[in-house]
């Protein structure tokens, strides 16, 4: 495509997105959204939803494949497929975090534990990430041998009542609560139905509480709606106060601002970062420009947020000490800019 001429383009691409691509884009997002062609989710809301991010996909895939051509880059797609699969499960997770945003920093929190733990193992099979212990990496990934699987995606309550004892289950560290799920339904589960089902487990919604059974509803003293204050900044700051360091951060000289931001973590090892969004601090737009860096290149980042200081060294051409350096001077150019501030209100 890159050799040929704006009408041979026009033909290829077209051929390209119809036959090829956008079949494919909407086997992935039916599939992750759980609605199909024909069925009664598809004939009401479920189809437009579908419609509109195999739409998005398309045009990205079609903004990707122009740069190619304009640019006259060299190097070339090695494999379509998994190309265009990307780019549509990249929409889907992007979709995701603008929908539910409670639902995926939980998601993050579990993705973390995964990565970090010498017992646990993530890996993909077709488009799927799927968890479970290291020894099963080699086990396919069948969710209906497992009735135990099957009983607890409809009521965590048989589950809570006699694997916990009854503990609730927020009383638990995450990756003690992923090893009682693994250790329950003896099979590795499809990262999307681990998260449901911790959810379920810690009441965690973006939607007003329903009468699901589950143990959701005993957690009476935690809202559930898109307004509550995500968990990670409860810990540290109220959102005002966050939005103000942000806008501080954005004065700081841009190395010091990289290192500071892409490792900067609150008590649950998180990444601040990714909390803005969930605040309507900033966007991930605006967070990629405060980093100048391209919105693609963050979004590769998002779920490995935050750093380590080699990775971040790596990034910026330097040696992780002198991002250590950066960072302590942040910090410290940061608190005298927030001083100054404080004494300018009284």
């Amino acid at each position: 495509m890159v050799g040929a001429d704006d009408k041979q383009y026009e033909a290829l691409l077209d051929e390209v997105v119809t036959k090829h691509a956008m079949p494919l884009i909407k086997r992935i997002i039916s599939s992750k959204l759980k609605v199909y062609p024909g069925s009664s989710q598809f004939n009401l809301a479920g189809g437009a939803e579908v419609d509109d991010l195999c739409q998005e996909s398309v045009v990205n895939l079609i903004s990707y494949l122009d740069s190619w051509k304009h640019e006259s880059r060299e190097e070339a797609i090695k494999g379509l497929d998994e190309f265009v699969a990307k780019i549509a499960l990249n929409v889907y997770n992007s979709h995701l975090r603008r929908k539910y945003p409670l639902r995926h920093s939980l998601k993050r929190r579990i993705l973390y534990q995964l990565k970090t733990s010498t017992e646990f193992e993530l890996w993909k099979e077709g488009n799927d990430k799927i968890a479970g212990f290291v020894s099963w990496k080699s086990i396919s990934h069948t969710p209906s041998q497992s009735p135990d699987l099957a009983d607890l995606r409809r009521d965590v309550r048989e589950f809570v009542a006699q694997r916990l004892s009854g503990q609730s289950p927020d009383n638990l560290p995450l990756n003690d609560l992923i090893r009682h799920l693994f250790n329950w339904v003896k099979q590795p589960f499809e990262i999307d139905m681990l998260v449901d089902v911790i959810a379920r487990l810690q009441g965690v919604s973006d939607k007003p509480k329903s009468d699901d059974a589950g143990v959701a509803e005993s957690n009476s003293g935690k809202g559930t709606s898109s307004e509550q204050k995500p968990p990670e900044i409860s810990q540290i700051e109220q959102r005002e106060d966050l939005r103000r360091i942000w806008k501080i951060i954005l004065l700081l000289p841009v190395q010091q601002r990289k290192a500071l931001l892409l490792n900067l973590k609150c008590r649950g090892g998180e990444g601040i970062v990714n909390a803005l969004p969930l605040c309507e601090i900033a966007s991930p737009e605006k967070i990629a420009q405060a980093l100048e860096m391209k919105c693609e290149e963050l979004e590769k980042l998002w779920d490995k947020l935050p750093l380590l200081d080699a990775q971040i060294g790596e990034m910026l051409g330097i040696q992780p000490q002198e991002v250590i350096n950066l960072r302590k001077s942040a910090r410290e150019r940061l608190g005298r800019k927030i001083v100054k501030a404080d004494k300018l209100a009284k």
